[in-house]
């Protein structure tokens, strides 16, 4: 065994251990993993979060475990009155590839912070390289191609009701729906929003934050990016802003035209 989860403390005197969630190993082979006090009440079936964590379980070659003998708390959540459906801490997956640790709380997004075969540095209770990169909550997550995220969530922007879903977050990058020639086409802004974050400023900052893009323009496309004068906080102290993009294609894809009904010859 290489480490037995303590007696949760909450407000229900019967609470039995912590429960462990989503499990992550680094390169370094450092375990990162979620747990979280909880209870469901019998009658209602409502859950309750007393209590969550992010955890890391550093890897140790002078343990008989080969691991440090308890973890060290990344990030906490702990409301001061509970109730029922509050945030919780519910996932963890590591970008090996580029050394990023996310985690993500069901209710607030996903945030992010370099990963550190050395121990991650804290301060205030949290990595000090925090960062906020989606404002899409989650139960799970891990990562695909070009660094995606894809998350299990329950939203009802993707069905009635808010069933468990598989969403994709896509980080640096917009797919647009396919549109004619010289016809304009976005995102929707309800299954498929665009949000344009700022994490080195604040809503609340001097001057206020805000965001412009320039217009871009190929021989084959126009586009505009339009992010909102609303500035909404994010859990980790940046801003967000919901975007509005707009891709106009101005030529046909010739390749792909040619490709589909022969090059003429």
């Amino acid at each position: 065994m290489l480490y037995q989860e303590p007696t949760a403390t909450g407000p229900i005197a019967t609470s039995g251990q912590l429960l462990a969630g989503s499990l992550a190993v680094d390169a370094a082979g450092n375990l990162f993993f979620t747990d979280s006090s909880t209870y469901v009440n019998p009658t209602t079936y409502v859950y309750t979060s007393f209590n969550s964590h992010l955890n890391e379980l550093p890897k140790s070659s002078s343990s008989a475990t080969g691991f440090a003998a308890g973890p060290t708390v990344l990030y906490a959540i702990a409301p001061s009155s509970p109730g029922g459906y509050d945030d919780i801490i519910d996932a963890v997956a590591v970008d090996n590839t580029n050394g990023i640790v996310y985690f993500a709380t069901q209710n607030d997004g996903v945030f992010a912070f370099p990963d550190s075969s050395g121990g991650i540095p804290l301060a205030n209770g949290q990595p000090t390289a925090l960062y906020t990169a989606s404002t899409q909550g989650a139960n799970t997550l891990t990562i695909g191609g070009q660094d995606n995220l894809y998350l299990l969530l329950g939203s009802s922007a993707l069905a009635s009701g808010s069933p468990l879903s598989l969403a994709q977050v896509a980080l640096d990058n917009v797919t647009v729906p396919v549109s004619p020639v010289g016809t304009a086409v976005s995102p929707s802004a309800t299954i498929n929003p665009v949000t344009t974050m700022l994490n080195d400023t604040a809503c609340s900052g001097s001057p206020a934050p805000s965001v412009n893009f320039a217009a871009g323009t190929s021989s084959d496309a126009t586009a505009t990016v339009t992010p909102a004068a609303t500035c909404a906080t994010t859990l980790s102290g940046g801003s967000s802003f919901a975007t509005t993009v707009s891709f106009t294609p101005i030529a046909q894809d010739r390749q792909h035209f040619a490709d589909r009904h022969g090059s003429g010859q």
